[in-house]
């Protein structure tokens, strides 16, 4: 298992709730490589105590928004009822392959956040989700503020120097 902690760790589902009588479970992907929940696939969740705990699917379909899938050892509503609301997680470094310039939002925590000037607005936090609209969260020196993460207010994202680029509406940051 890859050393640090499970905050150190990727979300890339949630289990929504227990689907049927056989140990399915409704999963919200949160992701842009659903191809994780393939079968064989081994994703972690957060066990009591703290530990991770190993999950390894067996199988998963569509449906809907989200995906049903079942995972080893899980064969019952009862079995399924305990791993609601658990965030499935894989180990940092565990990504798939990836196009050139293409970034995982987690990678962007701790960025520095400068509007087309090249001035400092803040620090980037996470991206979080209202109404249909990714959000970066930014901590500016008036505090938390969230930022439409598309364009034209998101400009650029430079992974070597560790970079956000925005040209926000005057007002958004105050």
């Amino acid at each position: 298992m890859t050393p640090g902690g499970p905050e150190d760790w990727v979300v890339v589902g949630r289990v929504v709730r227990p689907h049927g009588l056989g140990g399915e479970v409704s999963v919200e992907v949160l992701t842009d490589f659903p191809s994780r929940f393939d079968a064989g696939h081994d994703l972690f969740r957060v066990a009591p105590g703290g530990d991770l705990g190993k999950l390894t699917v067996e199988s998963s379909r569509p449906h809907g928004e989200r995906l049903l899938v079942r995972f080893a050892g899980v064969a019952s509503s009862s079995e399924a009822e305990g791993l609601r609301g658990a965030e499935l997680l894989v180990a940092p470094g565990d990504e798939p392959e990836r196009p050139p310039g293409y970034f995982f939002h987690w990678e962007l925590r701790g960025f520095a956040v400068v509007d087309t000037a090249g001035l400092p607005l803040g620090t980037a936090g996470d991206i979080v989700e209202a109404g249909g609209l990714p959000l970066l969260v930014v901590e500016t020196p008036a505090g938390e503020r969230d930022v439409p993460f598309r364009a034209p207010i998101f400009v650029s994202a430079d992974a070597e120097e560790r970079r956000v680029v925005l040209d926000p509406p005057e007002g958004l940051l105050d």
